[in-house]
């Protein structure tokens, strides 16, 4: 009867230690599905935390449609901005029209704003410039006199004859104007349809010019002195030597010679932009100004003014430091017989405005843009959901670049998030700025993939990052 006894009570603890492992396993099978469910979407970067500084290590192939299978691999180092919370900004291209132009104008220089167009240049200016086209066409013409006979120089010859017509077609035109031409400068009286400006600030004469080239892809507005010795400080203007004006370090602004406070310029810089309808901007770099003449030793260096660039952002983050994270190339390559160009509207958009006691002295707008509307603290999806969209979607692209590169295995070594700014298909001036993640390598030419840090969508911009077009002239 005991050992009975004992046998049931032995059962009973057994099943007590199977129905508490049970119980236990139960609990933490719950907290184990918890820790699995898929993350939400969050605005804090909070949630990048631990993946920050981070490798992220994968391989695998994609199938593509005409090349085969494109190997792609990840070694990447996973960087986050240091910001907490990211936005989505809407901006627009600053126009070039009458209106932002004369508002511009008349901000920098009052209503005392003139031409400076050919059409409206005082006859001492158009002599000096019939002058030296007159001197050009008279080299040319020596030039092309010593070059005929010569087989091998033909080529050259053609060149120096094209040039010689433009040269003539210059002497021409302002013979032409210097007849009709006015004493003075021709003050502007409502009519802002031309690019170029001058008029005077604080006894010194200043050029304000508009310029759009390369098919509208670049928009600058300048300012400069007239005369460039007016600026010089006046250390520099002994002997009326040429000098260069140049952004240097920051650091040096204990060498520097402005009696203007560092805060005192930057505050004249920030009150010039918003006259001119540019404010709320933030500032992306700071410098100081340093004189050299041709000359002079560079140890012989003058450090006296301050240099800012501002740019539109978003919470402390500025714009102008995405250029590089848009993969935007300013210039085109040329390679063999193809020309490649990045066909979209420049990335470059700081605002450099340079101060010393004279006040502001230059100001150069690189491609401005405004903002129109910003929706702060977006929610960004988890990283493992931006992986899942790499690891799915990067097909295409994978063709487009080998393609482009005949590269069938694609190396990474950077995921990066930052600002991407995407164009309206309606608009053609319109953009928006949206947090975004980079895949990408820091060694090659390659492209990269860019995936929408919000929706998971994929950027597919690569044809306009890239466009390859046929060399019309072989040389």
């Amino acid at each position: 009867m005991m050992k009975k006894r004992k046998i049931v009570l032995m059962i009973l603890a057994v099943m007590a230690i199977v129905v508490l492992s049970a119980c236990a396993s139960h609990g933490n099978s719950g907290e184990s599905k918890e820790g699995a469910q898929k993350k939400e979407s969050s605005p804090d970067l909070e949630q990048f935390a631990d993946d920050a500084g981070d490798m992220w290590t994968d391989s695998w192939s994609v199938d593509t449609a005409s090349v085969g299978p494109v190997n792609i691999s990840t070694n990447a180092l996973v960087e986050l901005p240091k910001v907490k919370q990211m936005s989505t900004v809407e901006v627009q291209r600053y126009t070039f029209n009458e209106e932002n132009k004369k508002k511009v104008a008349e901000a920098i220089f009052g209503t005392e704003v003139y031409y400076y167009d050919d059409e409206h240049l005082p006859k001492a200016e158009l002599q000096e410039l019939l002058d030296i086209w007159r001197e050009n066409e008279e080299i040319s013409e020596k030039a092309i006199q010593e070059l005929k006979g010569q087989e091998e120089k033909e080529r050259d010859l053609g060149d120096m004859e094209e040039e010689l017509e433009e040269e003539k077609a210059k002497v021409k035109k302002y013979e032409k104007l210097l007849k009709k031409a006015s004493d003075d400068y021709v003050k502007v009286e409502g009519d802002y349809k031309g690019d170029e400006y001058i008029g005077n600030r604080d006894g010194i004469w200043y050029q304000l010019v508009f310029d759009t080239y390369e098919d509208g892809k670049f928009s600058d507005i300048d300012l400069f002195a007239h005369d460039q010795a007016d600026i010089y400080p006046d250390e520099r203007k002994v002997g009326k030597e040429d000098c260069s004006m140049n952004q240097a370090d920051i650091k040096l602004e204990f060498k520097n010679k402005c009696r203007m406070a560092k805060t005192d310029a930057e505050k004249e810089a920030r009150e010039f932009l918003q006259k001119a309808g540019f404010s709320d901007l933030i500032l992306a770099e700071e410098y100081t100004l340093e004189w050299t003449s041709g000359e002079t030793d560079r140890n012989d260096s003058l450090v006296n003014g301050w240099s800012f660039t501002f740019s539109p952002g978003a919470q402390g983050a500025p714009f102008s430091h995405y250029e590089e994270f848009n993969d935007y190339s300013s210039g085109s390559v040329v390679s063999g017989t193809e020309i490649i160009s990045d066909t979209r509207f420049s990335l470059q958009c700081g605002i450099i405005i340079s101060v010393t006691d004279k006040g502001v002295i230059g100001a150069k707008f690189q491609n401005p843009i405004t903002v129109l509307s910003s929706t702060p603290a977006v929610k960004l999806l988890p990283l493992e959901d931006i992986k899942k969209v790499i690891r799915d979607e990067i097909g295409e692209f994978a063709e487009f670049n080998y393609a482009s590169n005949k590269v069938s295995n694609l190396k990474f070594n950077r995921l990066t998030l930052g600002y991407y700014r995407l164009p309206d298909p309606e608009h053609k001036d319109l953009y928006t700025y949206v947090p975004a993640w980079r895949l990408w390598s820091n060694s090659g030419d390659a492209s990269s993939f860019v995936v929408n840090a919000m929706d998971g969508s994929v950027v597919n911009d690569w044809t306009e990052k890239r466009k390859v077009t046929a060399k019309t002239d072989p040389k």
